[in-house]
């Protein structure tokens, strides 16, 4: 795995954390809207109620996302980071990842060169 990839994880994980829970919350709107549109009367109040509360504790508490980040970083965990080269810039490869943003580029051109050097030896 390259080293690269295991620093971008743990770099990033705070931000897909919260990107996932907004999602999970997303989710929940979207049922809730269901059953205001076609619950039937007696069971509806019951029904939101419950998903609210469940809404609530799923954020909260973040299990979901906090298990998902656990066993991702479990199995980063198992494997041998293999060191990326600091000298790769995107001139190197000329605009191999155009549009991409500078650090961006240079993450992936560093990806590229550590697949590349595993192929070839």
């Amino acid at each position: 795995m390259p080293e690269i990839l295991l620093d971008e994880f743990a770099r990033n994980k705070d931000r897909v954390a919260a990107a996932a829970a907004r999602s999970l919350q997303s989710h929940f709107s979207l049922v809730r809207d269901a059953v205001n549109r076609f619950g039937e009367e007696p069971d509806k109040a019951a029904t939101l109620k419950t998903l609210n509360e469940v809404d609530h504790a799923a954020i909260l508490k973040g299990e979901a996302v906090n298990a998902s980040i656990s066993r991702i970083e479990k199995l980063l965990a198992s494997v041998s980071p293999l060191p990326t080269s600091a000298s790769v810039s995107p001139a190197d490869v000329g605009g191999i990842f155009p549009g991409a943003p500078q650090t961006t580029q240079r993450s992936n051109m560093q990806i590229f060169e550590m697949l590349c050097s595993q192929a070839i030896g």
